[in-house]
This record gives C-alpha cells, sequence and structure tokens, in this order.
C-alpha cells in the first residue's frame, strides 16, 4: 500500500500541513529542525515516495515525458528507437509514458488527451520510418521533438537517418566486393529514406565506379508480388544486390534458389536494418546497414530534456559525447556499427 502524508503525519504526531511543509522543503523558520528531521526519518524508513504529478502541480514540472508513436512499440525493426529514448529519461530523472497510434488519428486524439491529463512536460513524436508528417495542432504549443521524421509544415526540433550516408556505404560496400552489374531492389513508396538512398548510391556509383551498370527494380514488400519480377531478374548476369531493407533482402534470397544463384559467392547483397531476425534465420548472413535507432531515440530524447531544463541539465553524458550537439533543432544520423555479414563477396575475390 502506498504510504501518504496522513501516514507520516500520524507516526510522528503531527499536522498533514507540517508533513507537507517538510517533504516540500519549506519547514525552513516554520518547523523546529529536530521535528522536521523526525519526519524525513519517518518517511525515508516507511519508502514514502511522492506523486509526480502531485509535485508536478506545486513546480510546474512533472518529470513526465510523452512518447507517442505510430507502431515503434510493436515494431521488431524500430523498437530501439523506444530503447533509447528510455535510457536518456532514465538517466536524466525522467519518467516516459509510451502509447502507440497505430497511425489512426482518432486512437492519436485519445492517447495525447490522456497524456495531457498527466501534465506531461513534453512530447516525444516518432515514426517508424524516415518520412515528413504533420504534427498534431495539441502538440505545436508543447516542447516537442520528432524522431526518425520530420515535419514541413512548422519548425520543431527532429533527427532522422542520414538516407544518403546509407546509400552511400551500400554502393561502397558492392564497389569493393567486385561487382559489375547492380540490380538496385527498391520500394515504391515515394518517401524520404528512398529518395535519400538513391542519392548517395548512385553519386557513389557515378564517382567511384561509373563502369558499372545499375538496373532498378522497385518491388511490393508481399513475396507473392514481387517473386516473379525477382526471379526474372535475379536470373540475369547481374552480380550485386542493393535491397531498401531486410524485408527485400528476404525476398530476395528466396528467389535465388529459384534463380540457381548462391549469395556470397556468384551474387554480393548489401541490405538495410541489420535486424536481428533476417541476422539469425538467413544463410548466409546478411550483410546489412545498421539504423541509427537507439541513437536517434536518445538524442531525441536529450533535445527534449534540454528544451525543457536547459542544456546544463545534460553534461557529462559518454552518449551524447558520441552525437551531435544539442544546439542543433534537426540533426541526420548515421551507425557506426560495421556492415558485417557474409553476403556481400563474391567468390571471385576469396
Amino acid at each position: 500500500m502506498r504510504v501518504t502524508l496522513r501516514d507520516i503525519a500520524y507516526e510522528v504526531g503531527v499536522s498533514i500541513a507540517t508533513v507537507s511543509r517538510v517533504l516540500t522543503n519549506k519547514d525552513s523558520g516554520r518547523v523546529r529542525p529536530e521535528v522536521a528531521a523526525e519526519i524525513r526519518r519517518a518517511a525515508t524508513r516507511m519508502g514514502y515516495r511522492s506523486s509526480a504529478l502531485a509535485r508536478g502541480l506545486r513546480t510546474q514540472h512533472t518529470r513526465i515525458l510523452g512518447f507517442v508513436s505510430d507502431v515503434i512499440a510493436t515494431s521488431p525493426y524500430a523498437g530501439r528507437i523506444l530503447l533509447g529514448s528510455q535510457e536518456a529519461a532514465r538517466r536524466y530523472g525522467y519518467t516516459l509514458l509510451t502509447v502507440n497510434t497505430e497511425d489512426d488519428e482518432e486512437v492519436e486524439d485519445q492517447h495525447l488527451e490522456a497524456l495531457s491529463s498527466y501534465h506531461v512536460d513534453g512530447y516525444i513524436y516518432a515514426s517508424m520510418f524516415n518520412r515528413s508528417l504533420t504534427v498534431p495542432k495539441r502538440l505545436t504549443s508543447a516542447p516537442t521533438v520528432i524522431v526518425d521524421a520530420s515535419s514541413s509544415e512548422i519548425a520543431i526540433p527532429s533527427v532522422t537517418p542520414d538516407e544518403v550516408k546509407i546509400g552511400t556505404q551500400a554502393a561502397q560496400a558492392l564497389i569493393e566486393a567486385g561487382v559489375t552489374r547492380i540490380l538496385y531492389v527498391d520500394t515504391s513508396a515515394d518517401i524520404v529514406a528512398r529518395q535519400g538512398r538513391h542519392h548517395g548510391f548512385f553519386t557513389t556509383i557515378d564517382n567511384l565506379a561509373p563502369q558499372v551498370d545499375v538496373s532498378l527494380l522497385a518491388v511490393d514488400d508481399r513475396i507473392e508480388r514481387a517473386w516473379e519480377p525477382l526471379v526474372s531478374a535475379l536470373g540475369t548476369d547481374v552480380d550485386g544486390v542493393f535491397c531498401f531493407n531486410d524485408v527485400r533482402a528476404a525476398m530476395v534470397y528466396q528467389a535465388c534458389a529459384a534463380a540457381s544463384r548462391i549469395i556470397g559467392h556468384d551474387l554480393a547483397v548489401v541490405s538495410v536494418d541489420k535486424s536481428e531476425i533476417t541476422q539469425h534465420s538467413l544463410h548466409p548472413p546478411p550483410s546489412s546497414i545498421a539504423l541509427p535507432h537507439f541513437e536517434m531515440g536518445y538524442w531525441g530524447c536529450a533535445k527534449l530534456i534540454s528544451s525543457i531544463a536547459g542544456d546544463s541539465a545534460l553534461t557529462d553524458d559518454p552518449i551524447l559525447a558520441t552525437l551531435p550537439g544539442l544546439k542543433h533543432d534537426h540533426v541526420s544520423l548515421y551507425s557506426n556499427e560495421v556492415i558485417g555479414g557474409q553476403s556481400c563477396m563474391l567468390h571471385t575475390n576469396g
């Protein structure tokens, strides 16, 4: 059972008002020092914890943050955004209240109303994939940071993956593998990630290996619709494949069997996501570029806290020391993890 001010007052033999003054540090000159000391000892002994909501009503800060996402909390790919935000919140003494909207505006509005009732200090508005989105009007008047997306309508701090860098890394990996003809297995969705990766990939090929031929194949993320186009494209003389994400990499792995191709021998494959599922279920393990989900979540939460409590509240943080400064209103991050895996190689290269 939760210990209350009334319980402590009864234990010490004083009024509830006296206990309240002591535990909110307003007892100087109003409560005898020996009584105040006894109240504090009793509170510690009895395991008293103040209510964040009640404390917030007094201080105007609850140290509670709202984490609002579309499907991140249930996603095996982007869940590390939540982990990064939780770690930053924990480090600086904040509690994260998480809601999942399933991209439903009505559900989102209900959740935001609930978070508002807790008097949260600010919001992290997170997306499963990098896109330009519309921020709910309710959030435009409160401290807010967007994670894994951005808004073109209003100036709100945001953090996204460096999509251009991802495309560049993929092209460099295939060039180093010695490929001569690349199949770029893309998404047809007109999203920021697609545009940025295109730019990085094709610019790198043009600058470093203009002799390499690249063909583009946009496929659906359902195998029954992508199967025939993939098998047909893999039946040609392509010796390198760049997959927009690990979902498409898994489809390429399946299609390679039908096309009589052997990944890691006569076909080099590189992907994006580096999800645990594909790393442990596909052979050879995919050479995949990790997305900076944890780092984005951490930076986004730290940026939010700095806007609430000031930069001086965030000091001696070894994780922040590896990330761009919080003075920026938008940053693009990339992961320092090595691509690894065993799929981005050709037998001619050993």
